[in-house]
């Protein structure tokens, strides 16, 4: 036989493949074992709570891919349990409330809060910085300052009667001794003349009670406005939270636990 020189023409060959495996499904291929296949039957009829199912065997034999097979194969048979949800406890942090829902609606609960979150974060400083809360912000502290203003004057009023003068500072109110021209009197004059500290002492005295209603009634004011502004950031947040879960509340409506939560 003579020796010849083989190129790449001299090796192709030509064979179609009318078939392949890409035609055929993919199937796992367990080890059948009668006495496993009769467990699983069994366990697979039992629809009772407090029965379980062992599953047992050397790593790599596909214990957990043929107990999900057979349980993939029987859950289109079965009835869809309920979600489980765990909520917060608002009296209890530390003991969080589990709740049954349809199921599906626990996916749909836990998209909802996270929207609503998201809502609150994006549209609570708006809220208060917004035309609405400042208008509101606005005539309640001029109101106030206003109701406060005609005490002050009362005050000042007031405290003439006695021969005094009324000075607010960052220290408080000091009350000082007034002149007919309503000249203050400078402190060290007040040490070197008995009778001016007599007479300013004596007229302290006199106004004292009229002097702690004044101040009470301010004190009263202050204490309004800042219920007052209390109470209007409640106003303003309850109804940004209303708004926030409407969509929620739509939805849940007919579900009890949700509500509850």
């Amino acid at each position: 036989m003579a020796w010849k020189k083989l190129d790449f023409e001299n090796l192709k060959i030509d064979f179609n493949f009318f078939s392949g495996t890409s035609e055929y499904s993919e199937e796992e291929i367990f080890i059948q074992q009668e006495r496993l296949e009769k467990a699983f039957n069994l366990a697979l009829q039992l629809d009772k709570e407090g029965y379980n199912v062992y599953v047992c065997g050397p790593n790599g034999i596909g214990r957990s891919r043929y107990t999900l097979k057979r349980l993939q194969e029987i859950a289109p048979t079965k009835e869809k349990p309920a979600d489980i949800c765990y909520v917060n406890n608002f009296k209890d942090f530390y003991r969080p409330k589990a709740i049954l829902l349809p199921a599906g609606y626990g996916k749909k609960l836990a998209d909802y809060i996270e929207e609503i979150l998201d809502f609150l974060k994006r549209e609570t400083f708006k809220a208060f910085e917004g035309k609405e809360y400042e208008e509101e912000l606005s005539t309640l502290t001029k109101e106030i300052d206003s109701q406060k203003e005609k005490v002050i004057n009362e005050l000042i009023e007031e405290a003439k009667k006695y021969n005094l003068m009324v000075l607010f500072g960052p220290e408080g109110v000091r009350l000082l001794p007034i002149f007919k021209i309503e000249t203050p009197v400078p402190q060290e004059h007040l040490l070197e003349s008995p009778q001016i500290r007599e007479e300013y002492q004596k007229n302290l005295n006199a106004f004292e009670p009229a002097f702690r209603q004044y101040m009470r009634r301010l004190r009263e004011l202050d204490s309004a406005l800042g219920e007052s502004l209390v109470n209007l950031r409640k106003k303003i947040a309850t109804n940004l939270v209303n708004k926030a879960f409407e969509k929620l509340e739509t939805e849940f409506k007919d579900i009890e636990n949700v509500k509850e939560f």
